[in-house]
């Protein structure tokens, strides 16, 4: 899976600001919420709070306007 998410290029004017979480920590709680049908919140919860819902969101948004989750699934029934 990550070979196909997109690389972050940090384009913050100033810098400062607080560090990005890594892509794993989302994919894991998107995980949870995919396989259980929890809410975002739920899933959040689950994973022990290492990420917020939102920041969650935003990323698997970001994945999904990518082409990720199909690029994905055609490489999976082509291996």
């Amino acid at each position: 899976m990550e070979q196909f998410i997109p690389r972050h290029v940090d384009n913050h004017p100033k810098g400062g600001h607080r560090p990005r979480i890594d892509d794993r920590t989302c994919f894991d709680v998107v995980h949870v919420r995919l396989t259980t049908g929890c809410s975002w919140v739920d899933a959040e919860r689950i994973c022990g709070g290492k990420v917020s819902d939102t920041a969650v969101r935003e990323r698997y948004s970001l994945w999904v306007d990518a082409g990720v989750f199909k690029k994905v699934a055609a490489n999976a029934v082509v291996a």
